[in-house]
């Protein structure tokens, strides 16, 4: 009686890790990969996904921003933030956000400047990923573009600091 309740036991577990594991390689389309478009709903609107991915990339840049006592600096006048912008500029701004400081960049030795840079650099890729995330949207989406443009301008006065760091 012990084995064959063992043998049903154990068939049942083996079912359930079989059906776990097809339902994970199904899950994650190519649509839904990092880096990746992210789908739109029924009413043909950006999914939420995005968005949330931007909020969390946004409280880090406030909280990098703090640790420089920072305050975020506006965005530029002329940023694109009312659809439709163009997603290639975007696209820029996420590889502006990136590019490694220029050869007149440079900053002391010291923690400070070292803390500094750090914080630039994790400003700047939140920066990166928020505007690579816009050009995704194909600059449709008012809020990704403001975030793309605000983010920017904190990546800008974050490499400042960063550079005139002595």
């Amino acid at each position: 009686m012990k084995a064959a309740l063992g043998i049903v036991f154990g068939a049942g577990c083996a079912l359930l890790i079989a059906c776990g594991a097809g339902a994970q390689k199904v899950s994650r389309s190519p649509a839904t990969s990092p880096g990746a478009a992210e789908p739109t709903s029924v009413s043909g609107q950006p999914s939420e996904a995005p968005r949330f991915e931007i909020d969390e990339l946004d409280r880090q840049i406030d909280a990098d921003l703090a640790k420089l006592r920072l305050a975020r600096p506006p965005a530029p006048a002329d940023s694109c933030v009312s659809p439709p912008c163009d997603p290639q500029r975007m696209s820029t701004a996420a590889g502006a956000a990136n590019a490694p400081p220029e050869a007149s960049c440079k900053p002391g030795r010291s923690d400070v400047c070292t803390d500094s840079c750090t914080l630039k650099d994790s400003i700047c890729k939140s920066a990166g990923r928020i505007c690579e995330i816009a050009s995704q949207l194909g600059g449709n989406d008012s809020y990704a573009n403001e975030k793309c443009a605000s983010s920017s301008a904190s990546c800008s006065a974050a490499k400042e600091r960063c550079c005139a760091c002595m």
